[in-house]
């Protein structure tokens, strides 16, 4: 299995798991944010993946490759800051909005064994 795909599908099964304890445990704002937070880092980790794929390919240039990370990270990173300006000015709990951004990192500490397997 792909192990962008695998990461992928494992963020999404916690964070549906985290917003579905946070809406029983909390409430359905508790679990909305949750489901925010874990749809931006998951976003945020495909397209950086597909960056990077672009990035390290043989044929790519090193200054095309460089202007294309820079301009790539900047773009992406300013899009999560005006993402996460306006889900806190919204009113989202932003403990539970870092819960679901969190998802994406631990679906990465799963995937450890396999992640291992692809560098070796």
């Amino acid at each position: 299995m792909n192990l962008n795909f695998q990461i992928t599908a494992r963020a999404t099964a916690i964070t549906a798991i985290l917003a579905a304890v946070a809406g029983i445990f909390y409430s359905s704002e508790a679990s909305t944010a949750v489901i925010a937070g874990g749809l931006i880092a998951l976003v945020n980790f495909i397209l950086s993946s597909r960056a990077l794929k672009r990035i390290i390919t043989p044929r790519a240039e090193p200054s095309s490759a460089k202007r294309l990370a820079f301009i790539s990270y900047i773009t992406r990173y300013a899009a999560l800051v005006a993402v996460l300006y306006i889900a806190i000015k919204s009113g989202v709990p932003p403990i539970f909005f870092l819960v679901g951004l969190s998802a994406v990192a631990g679906a990465i500490f799963l995937s450890y064994k396999n992640l291992l397997k692809v560098t070796a």
